[in-house]
């Protein structure tokens, strides 16, 4: 596999530190802390009270948006990963979905893949080193 560079290690242990569930409850509260103090901004007779309000509830708002994203992209990796395995001895994998088109490398039996898209009868599918081809849907098993 290619390693990842460091943002995106960090990025993924975030990410990955809570369940897509605990990342909506913690949105959830966001958002309502968002209302409360927009609540006070609205109706308080107060300047520093309208100014206080005003600012945290846009704080909240935003970190209940990022909060919310990042729970929704959490649960995508866990339920939305589409995944296959070679089942034939030897297969090629293609440059496009088509028998005539270019060889680009061979995978075997057992060889674990992440299938990107469909189309007629082919998968385009991506390996751990991040190369990327097609093909035949009769090579593959969806696990």
């Amino acid at each position: 596999p290619i390693p990842k560079l460091f943002y995106e290690q960090w990025c993924d242990r975030f990410i990955s530190s809570f369940s897509s569930d605990t990342w909506s409850k913690i949105g959830i509260a966001a958002c309502w802390l968002t209302l409360l103090f927009a609540g006070i901004y609205i109706f308080s007779n107060s300047i520093f009270l309208k100014k206080t309000g005003f600012f945290i509830s846009l704080f909240f708002g935003i970190s209940a948006a990022f909060i919310l994203f990042t729970g929704q992209v959490q649960h995508a990796r866990i339920y939305d990963h589409k995944t296959a395995v070679i089942i034939e001895t030897s297969a090629y994998i293609k440059s496009s979905p088509e028998e005539k088109s270019t060889n680009l490398f061979m995978l075997h039996a057992g060889t674990k893949i992440e299938i990107v898209d469909e189309l007629q009868g082919w998968k385009k599918i991506k390996i751990a080193n991040g190369n990327i081809g097609w093909i035949s849907n009769n090579d593959v098993e969806v696990i």
